[in-house]
């Protein structure tokens, strides 16, 4: 049982309520000094896990006063009940809270409407708030209309069943201006027809007879919330763009700067000064003249290098070719002695065999001697085969 000690009078006659329903917050004397200690009750997790029905009804009679005094305070702590989506009281009383805080509590509606981490049924409470907004306050109904159909460009990163209320709650506000959207999530089946209704139905209910008076609906990226903050700054003209990246180009392919490029330096400097950059533009354009530096310093001394290194090529070339040709005189000169010292050996073998054949006659005494006409023919060698070797085209 809760301790009842814990609210001090009057907020502690909620606990006495039950299931009552008070027309009048004054009757109680409660008022705008007693919002602290009402979302206190509003949100005490003991009462509302409580079996009792007066224990449980109290953080709904909490609900509702704060609702009646516009208490903006109470919009954050309530949002957070949202969660408890098995408690059906939730949401069928807290969006009436918010219609009655009116449209002080969009803002955070809608943040919590595009967490996607939040759960179905907590967002659909959220939508619920928005719709309940827009029917209590007639002022504020262009702006609801306004967020849901913004909420339902999303549709491709909604759930089927989220974006099926979204447009329940577009229909009973008839916001007409949302069809082409609609008609997109469900020609890119986006939307949960058992939620809403299939499109010709949901065209019906807005009032509108046909296709033909619904224009296409071509989805654009929103901007970021950078890019909606960022302050206007004039931009270069495209032709000043490209000729800077002409210049970074030529850099990296020549070793000095030619006229026309420190021409077209002078000319991008002259546009910056009479332009109004940002910090962080600067920086980025003093990083651009600081790489083409760096640029051109690497590529002079990797030219260099490469000179070297050529200049140490064709100097080994040429002791290469010196020694190669040094290495074949030598081999014809001694091919030539080795020919030499082979023919002088082959003369003197001919003259021993003449000799003898000569003393050979005398001996057998034939009477004459042989001439040189006469010399016995030498026995031929045998001559190289000339047949034709195959080569690689022949296999």
């Amino acid at each position: 049982m809760v301790n009842s000690t814990s609210y001090q009078p009057p907020i502690d006659k909620l606990l006495t309520l039950g299931s009552q329903h008070l027309n009048d917050v004054a009757e109680l004397g409660i008022g705008s000094e007693h919002i602290p200690d009402l979302i206190k009750m509003a949100v005490d997790d003991e009462l509302l896990g409580a079996v009792q029905e007066k224990e449980t009804m109290a953080p709904v009679h909490a609900w509702r006063i704060l609702g009646q005094l516009q208490a903006t305070e109470a919009i954050i702590p309530l949002i957070q009940l949202f969660k408890l989506v098995d408690n059906d009281l939730v949401n069928e009383e807290l969006p009436k809270v918010y219609g009655n805080i009116g449209a002080a509590a969009i803002g955070a509606l809608v943040e919590y409407l595009a967490q996607n981490q939040n759960q179905l049924l907590a967002r659909v409470t959220a939508i619920n708030s928005l719709e309940e907004i827009a029917s209590q306050h007639p002022d504020a109904s262009n702006q609801v209309k306004s967020v849901l159909t913004q909420s339902l460009q999303s549709c491709n990163q909604n759930e089927a069943e989220l974006n099926g209320f979204i447009v329940s709650a577009l229909i009973n506000l008839q916001t007409q201006e949302a069809a082409p959207i609609i008609k997109y999530a469900f020609n890119t089946n986006q939307v949960a027809e058992d939620i809403v209704g299939n499109w010709d139905e949901v065209r019906q209910s807005l009032g509108i007879n046909s296709d033909e008076e619904v224009q296409e609906f071509i989805p654009t990226p929103l901007p970021s919330i950078t890019e909606a903050s960022t302050p206007d700054v004039e931009e270069a003209s495209e032709d000043k763009i490209n000729a800077l990246i002409d210049l970074v180009a030529q850099v990296t392919e020549t070793q000095t700067p030619t006229p026309e490029n420190e021409l077209l330096k002078d000319e991008l400097a002259s546009e910056t000064e009479n332009t109004s950059l940002l910090p962080d533009e600067k920086e980025a354009q003093q990083e651009i003249i600081d790489t083409e530096e760096n640029l051109t310093n690497t590529i002079n001394k990797v030219e260099n290098e490469v000179e070297e290194v050529a200049s140490e090529i064709e100097a080994g070339k040429e002791t290469q070719v010196s020694e190669a040709s040094t290495k074949v005189d030598e081999s014809h000169e001694q091919t030539k002695v080795e020919s030499i010292e082979a023919v002088t050996v082959e003369s003197k073998e001919e003259s021993s065999e003449e000799s003898n054949l000569l003393e050979q006659e005398d001996n057998k005494g034939f009477g004459r001697l042989a001439t040189s006409k006469e010399k016995p023919e030498k026995p031929q060698k045998a001559k190289p085969s000339k047949k034709k070797k195959r080569g690689f085209s022949d296999l």
